[in-house]
């Protein structure tokens, strides 16, 4: 993919993000996708910020207990 196309796809999946109304469960899905894509494929890796606070625990596998978002995006 070209540098072009790479930059046209984030913007437009950035303009879905910023402004998705979440009125379907549909919409929520999208949004989700759309923010696993931001975060894996275009490196917006400080998203995740959005929406795990410093409360945020997740379990790993293996037992593992993460605890705040700097703890998950550090994994």
């Amino acid at each position: 993919m070209r540098r072009k196309d790479v930059l046209a796809e984030r913007k437009a999946l950035e303009e879905y993000y910023y402004n998705c109304k979440l009125e379907t469960p549909e919409d929520v899905e999208k949004l989700f996708e759309v923010y696993t894509r931001l975060i894996w494929n275009h490196h917006q890796v400080g998203l995740v910020y959005d929406y795990y606070c410093d409360t945020t625990t997740m379990n790993h596998e293996g037992s593992e207990k993460l605890v705040g978002g700097v703890k998950v995006t550090e994994d």
